[in-house]
């Protein structure tokens, strides 16, 4: 006999509609098909010839913004045309990627000696260049440019107040290089590979 209190269920193994199951089949279908969809997107717009231009006119519009925002009135202008400087090179980062990177950092830096405020988007365009650099180029090129950084986390431009941010920057730099430096192994891997099944 059944002990006294025992639930009526007990025993039993609860089982799932077969239409639950569909349905949710269906679901994570439709959500691989999304992701594919999306990934294909980016894809397609990282291969075109237009991204760098319009990145760089977000990038630039958004740190025109936060320069605005941020900076002391009698220092707008420079501000502003210190956070164009830092985002508009990233325009022509696909064609000549040392160059663009090159003043993309020097104007990063004039915000990191504390003279006009550090943007957002100025440090989405440094690490977006620095991943190209360190992508199509010399690891030698790319020690370069980390080489900057190092020495700004060691000695800050814009003394200990900036210290903090200086640290920060450094190592997204870094990380921004290491990630470039593996995709540019990456893609001549694929190529290797390519030439080897073409023979």
């Amino acid at each position: 006999g059944r002990s006294p209190g025992a639930s009526p269920l007990s025993g039993r193994r609860e089982v799932a509609p077969s239409g639950d199951a569909g349905a949710e089949a269906r679901r994570d279908n439709e959500a691989v098909s999304r992701w594919r969809e999306l990934t294909d997107a980016v894809r397609r717009f990282a291969q075109s010839t237009q991204w760098p231009w319009i990145l760089a006119a977000v990038l630039g519009v958004i740190s025109l913004v936060e320069a605005a925002l941020y900076s002391n009135p009698s220092d707008r202008g420079v501000a502003m045309f210190v956070a164009l400087g830092a985002t508009v090179p990233l325009a022509f980062a696909d064609r000549w990627p040392v160059p663009a990177a090159a003043l993309i950092t020097a104007f990063v830096f004039a915000m990191l000696a504390n003279t006009v405020p550090t943007t957002g988007a100025a440090v989405v365009a440094e690490v977006i260049a620095l991943c190209i650099v360190a992508s199509r180029t010399r690891r030698l090129v790319s020690a370069l440019f980390a080489v900057p950084f190092i020495l700004n986390a060691m000695f800050p431009l814009g003394g200990e107040d900036t210290a903090d941010i200086a640290l920060l920057l450094t190592v997204v730099a870094v990380a921004a290089l290491a990630i470039g430096d593996a995709h540019g192994l990456r893609g001549e891997a694929i190529a290797e590979r390519d030439a080897s099944r073409m023979q």
